[in-house]
């Protein structure tokens, strides 16, 4: 257990729990409200004898495939947060609140790592709070924060149950900001490749109001998109496809430092990389391609690029022949 340098005044701890993540399938399978977990991870959750607390989670069925059956056949209390319209058309993208408890299968399922598809670790980006609040509570408090507002008015959906959101605002927004986005006297828990990292926010004034996103924290989420963007393409082609991570780091770098910037063309750019035998950027053919289109759109230069490369195979084509 190792604890974070704590950087702003509103957090009142800052703990990663490493080493007791992911879990192994149990064989054979206990009696249901027997799938017990390692001691630590159970603490983690439900908290001891004298620090019982209630623990939600909440997933997202863009991410876990065929969740509302899962949830259906977990025996436990769950709701979306969408509703209505916005429910039936986002059903494929919605955020579930789930209520876990100690000893059920699906608690356990979503710390367990395999190839069946009940098992969920890794498959979620999610976020975990532990409160003395109730289930309709907490409903009520994370259905608020769906939608939210710019400092100019404008409203949009928030996608706050991906962890890389929810940790940048918690560690830096500001103290109104991380108040509003917890429940009073709660303890946020995020899972993370290498652990499980736990975050408390001291109590701060209840807000009714809608959440008002700062043009700083806005600024910051910007960020966090863009990193989201570059471990998706990693994920893609290191662990879906068989670039090597120093080619993927090659090929991005690359990218980036030849100026594009659009996430679709850098998308195609990465997939363009993929299927080509051999490295693009830093080649004379491609920085000269690169240099005459400079100032240009992005696909633009995509397709000069490529064109450029199709003569530089057609003339090394031509110099091969006898």
């Amino acid at each position: 257990m190792t604890a974070d340098t704590i950087p702003v005044t509103h957090i009142v701890s800052h703990i990663l729990l490493e080493g007791i993540l992911p879990l192994e399938p149990l064989f054979p399978a206990p009696e249901e409200g027997n799938w017990l977990m390692p001691e630590t991870l159970e603490r983690a959750l439900f908290g001891s004898a004298d620090t019982a607390t209630a623990c939600f989670v909440i997933l997202d069925s863009g991410q876990i495939p065929n969740l509302p059956e899962l949830l259906e056949q977990s025996g436990l209390k769950y709701r979306c947060l969408f509703s209505g319209q916005t429910g039936e058309t986002l059903a494929e993208n919605s955020p579930w609140l789930v209520q876990l408890v100690s000893g059920a299968r699906f608690t356990r399922d979503l710390f367990t790592a395999s190839d069946a598809v009940w098992h969920l670790w890794g498959a979620q980006r999610c976020i975990i709070v532990r409160s003395s609040q109730d289930f309709h509570a907490i409903w009520k408090h994370f259905r608020r924060l769906t939608r939210i507002e710019d400092a100019q008015g404008k409203t949009f959906y928030f996608r706050f149950w991906e962890a890389p959101y929810f940790r940048a605002a918690l560690m830096q927004g500001s103290a109104t900001e991380a108040g509003q986005l917890v429940p009073q006297v709660s303890q946020t828990l995020l899972p993370r490749a290498d652990g499980l990292e736990t975050i408390e926010v001291a109590p701060q004034p209840k807000s009714r109001g809608i959440f008002v996103l700062s043009a700083a924290l806005k600024k910051v989420f910007g960020e966090v998109a863009l990193q989201v963007f570059y471990a998706r393409l990693e994920k893609r082609h290191c662990e879906v496809g068989n670039m090597t991570r120093s080619e993927f780091t090659q090929h991005l770098s690359g990218a980036l430092h030849a100026g594009f910037r659009d996430r679709d063309v850098l998308e195609a750019l990465l997939d363009w990389c993929a299927e080509y035998d051999q490295p693009v950027f830093g080649q004379p053919w491609a920085e000269a391609s690169l240099a005459a289109t400079a100032g240009l759109q992005d696909i633009s230069r995509m397709g000069n690029l490529k064109r450029a490369s199709r003569r530089q195979k057609a003339k090394e084509l031509a110099e091969a022949s006898p």
